[in-house]
């Protein structure tokens, strides 16, 4: 299972820089509406499919 300890993304939807360190086993994302929360389970989404390029298009359709 892939875990990650850090995660940064540029450029994407609502984020022109974000990075997430310290991250653990479960984690939780908290904000008001609009923050981001769903974007950047979007990127970890893409990212943990790195070599299927259709999950980029999947993303849109959810």
């Amino acid at each position: 299972m892939l875990r990650y300890e850090k995660l940064q993304i540029e450029n994407f939807r609502c984020f022109s820089n974000l990075t997430v360190g310290n991250l653990g086993r479960v984690n939780l994302f908290v904000g008001k509406n609009g923050s981001g929360k769903t974007t950047l389970l979007e990127a970890l989404f893409i990212h943990s499919g790195l070599y299927n390029p259709e999950l980029a298009f999947r993303v849109n359709v959810f």
